[in-house]
């Protein structure tokens, strides 16, 4: 069974991946795949150059994420071109991400943390969708304390997200995380007990 994890950023949604993780899932982080896909695939990086200039990468070819992010997340039309860039690509390393664990590891639950699945039209590859929701000003705290980003760096990528509404009323599972960390994990553990019944359910059928 193949589970994703979506949610505003900030919303805490790869706190709840992680646990999942430790619960037993197969866990998939499409940003971790995203950087390796890029650090490995030259003609990428050829055309990430190409449509966003060679200053977006340093003096080791390594590419400047936050430089980037800083751009594209600021013009709408930037963001589609990388979008156009990147997407394709990256959900077929992520298919055989999960193809790979599922010939390894029969009746597997699976879970990917991907911020863009509604974005990127991935909805098909998935069993169950879960979001993640947390209030904004909660989000906005964590973004500025975790990863030291302007309000403006902030403001730019939640107004770039799909608003998180229309991610709640294409799920599965809604998991709102307005408590302590402690509090999300106890709804990772209820939350995944339940999709295992599911795994089960399915396989047996």
């Amino acid at each position: 069974m193949v589970i994703g994890v979506t949610g505003g950023i900030g919303s805490g949604k790869s706190l709840f991946t992680r646990e999942m993780g430790k619960l037993g899932a197969h866990v998939i982080d499409a940003d971790k795949v995203a950087r390796k896909l890029i650090d490995q695939n030259k003609a990428l990086r050829i055309q990430l150059k190409e449509n966003f200039g060679f200053e977006m990468f340093d003096d080791k070819d390594n590419l400047q994420r936050r430089k980037l992010g800083k751009l594209v997340f600021a013009h709408s039309d930037l963001l589609k071109q990388l979008n156009s860039i990147i997407h394709e690509p990256l959900l077929n390393k992520i298919k055989e991400c999960i193809k790979n664990i599922q010939d390894k590891y029969n009746n597997c639950i699976i879970v990917v943390d991907m911020a863009i699945i509604f974005e990127a039209g991935a909805e098909s590859m998935f069993d169950y969708i879960i979001t993640v929701d947390a209030p904004l000003d909660m989000r906005i705290i964590r973004l500025e304390q975790d990863r030291g980003w302007t309000k403006k760096e902030i403001k730019d990528r939640i107004s770039s997200q799909m608003n998180v509404r229309e991610k709640i009323e294409k799920s599965d599972f809604v998991v709102k995380n307005n408590g302590s960390a402690k509090e999300l994990k106890l709804k990772a553990s209820k939350l995944f007990s339940l999709i295992q019944s599911l795994s089960v359910e399915k396989n047996n059928n």
